[in-house]
């Protein structure tokens, strides 16, 4: 590589004999990074000369130009720059990526031709690392014509890339990539632009899902989209190439996702993390020596990034079997279960299938079940307790669709496993649709501008245990008396209470009996058509025994 010398170096040169010595002219001399002599700029005799050299060091070509032709000396002559080439006249270094305007031009015939990098562009090859950083400039090999505020220095003179190449080395990944601080240096936690292996373990670095870890040599797995992985993976198990990392990616339009896998032989609770774009989201379950259930993993929107994604799963106890299988990718809306009735329906998940969610600040899990004709057929536990089942509908149809209600006292601080299972016969046909997860206090209904896609009303799923009798609503908009109407369990209960205009402020205590573990709480506007009214409903904190007694005293005292 060709550097405008420790470069552009203005010498006052002298020359000794062997009783006398004589002033030479003002000269700046260039060197590239053999020593070899490339450049003379000879103020004092007006002349600009260059050499070239073959592979083995012969000089192959030379010039000499009048400086007088070449106001910057850059090495392309005024006239060049002037009627041909993009360059400035004036500026030795037009594009400011370290290197002169003619060493760019190897020709200096003001063309861009073949192996040269662009004189006018400080990118040529558009990998994110101007040319002269690529080759090795550092602040010294720079000209006075350089802007320094825009040249990005390399702090590594020692290691270089190819200015004509966004993959140098071939190996799948951006040289930008590889040197994200782009600095020209191999930082720690970089792989090395200039090394196709970083780690070498016989793995390319753009498809190594651990490129900095020898004992890992196992490839990305690329999620597909609506269907499973038929690849299994770990150590001492399936590929035995993934040590201790196993790297899965997807490409994401900001959407929420389902991301799947079944793990096998996980012997503790917090063996494997799952983590999103660097996120830890949870950890796998499963059973030792033996596959664990298939499970789902809500993967969160505001943690996503728009294009690439990455899922990592990393074990924490190295030198342990473990492996994972049926690596796949959904968008809501999909349904699981034993779908065998149901045109293209899913009939892998016959024995049930785990949902993993974040948060701990209470939840609505939007669902509808399949076919489930029998009361608690399709039964749901969270974290390890059951909360009961889904109300019974009409055979070989989609229930009405849940806003499963999940409180912030049942919910741990991280990851949160729900459990879905047909307690009555597996091998039935049924199955569950997952739509959507939302803060438990989202404002649901047909609100302009928040919510219109409740037109007619929600139906809540609310866990009733020893301690809950009662749920609390909140209301928007509520106009007259009998508008919204509620009912438990299918039992007109009440109406919404009547609010000011276009403003929250109707509480509504529904009381519910105990009988149900799971209790449906429908709220129904009964406007005509559907949609004609504005109206909205919010859930409020569910309701203790204590509470609830006090409302019926207070509902009774009243009378």
């Amino acid at each position: 590589m060709i550097k405008n010398s420790g470069l552009l170096l203005l010498l006052c040169a002298f020359f000794f004999s062997s009783n006398s010595f004589v002033a030479a002219a003002n000269v700046i001399y260039q060197y590239d990074d053999l020593n070899r002599l490339v450049g003379v700029i000879s103020v004092t005799n007006s002349v600009n000369q260059q050499y070239s050299y073959d592979e083995v060091g012969n000089i192959t070509s030379y010039m000499s130009m009048n400086i007088s032709d070449d106001r910057d000396f850059d090495y392309l002559s005024d006239d060049i720059e002037i009627n041909i080439s993009c360059t400035d006249v004036d500026d030795g270094d037009s594009d400011d990526d370290g290197i002169l305007d003619g060493l760019e031009d190897a020709n200096m015939n003001g063309l861009l031709d073949a192996g040269e990098t662009d004189p006018c562009n400080a990118d040529s090859d558009g990998d994110g690392l101007l040319d002269g950083l690529e080759l090795g400039y550092a602040l010294a090999d720079i000209g006075f014509d350089t802007n320094s505020a825009i040249f990005v220095a390399d702090t590594d003179t020692s290691s270089t890339t190819d200015p004509l190449s966004v993959d140098s080395d071939g190996d799948g990944l951006n040289d930008s990539l590889e040197d994200f601080n782009q600095n020209g240096m191999v930082d720690a936690g970089e792989t090395d632009a200039a090394n196709e292996d970083s780690d070498s373990d016989g793995a390319l670095d753009g498809v190594d899902g651990a490129p900095l870890d020898g004992a890992n040599s196992g490839g990305i797995v690329y999620l597909p989209n609506g269907s499973l992985d038929a690849g299994q993976y770990g150590y001492g198990w399936g590929s035995d190439e993934h040590y201790t990392l196993l790297v899965a990616s997807f490409q994401s339009n900001g959407q929420e996702r389902l991301f799947h896998v079944q793990s096998y032989d996980i012997d503790d609770s917090d063996e494997v993390g799952v983590y999103l774009n660097g996120n830890y989201i949870g950890a796998l379950s499963g059973a030792d020596a033996a596959t664990g259930r298939d499970s789902l993993w809500w993967l969160p929107a505001d943690m996503q990034q728009i294009g690439e994604n990455r899922l990592e799963l990393r074990q924490n106890t190295p030198g342990e079997v473990w492996g994972v299988q049926r690596l796949g990718l959904y968008d809501l809306g999909a349904a699981f279960g034993n779908l065998n009735t149901l045109a293209n329906g899913d009939t892998e998940h016959a024995n049930g299938f785990e949902l993993h969610f974040q948060g701990n600040n209470g939840r609505l899990l939007a669902l509808s079940g399949w076919n489930n004709y029998l009361n608690d057929e399709i039964n749901i536990s969270l974290n390890g307790t059951v909360l009961g089942g889904l109300p019974a509908d009409a055979a070989e149809s989609w229930t009405t669709e849940y806003q499963l209600f999940l409180p912030e006292d049942k919910l741990e601080v991280a990851d949160n496993v729900l459990t879905f299972v047909n307690s009555i016969d597996p091998g039935a046909n049924w199955g569950v649709q997952l739509l959507a997860l939302r803060d438990a206090d989202a404002r649901l209904g047909n609100i302009p501008g928040v919510e219109t896609g409740y037109m007619d009303g929600v139906s809540y799923l609310v866990p009733v245990g020893s301690s809950v009798w009662g749920f609390k609503l909140n209301f928007f908009d509520v106009d007259a008396a009998g508008e919204v109407q509620i009912l438990v369990n299918g039992v007109e209960q009440d109406f919404a209470p009547v609010t000011p205009d276009n403003c929250w402020g109707g509480t509504q205590q529904v009381l519910i009996a105990l009988g149900r573990s799971l209790a449906a709480v429908e709220v129904h506007n009964t406007s005509n058509p559907p949609g004609a009214e504005t109206w909205g409903v919010m859930t409020g904190e569910p309701m203790t025994n204590i509470s609830a007694v006090l409302t019926i005293i207070n509902s009774i005292l009243l009378r």
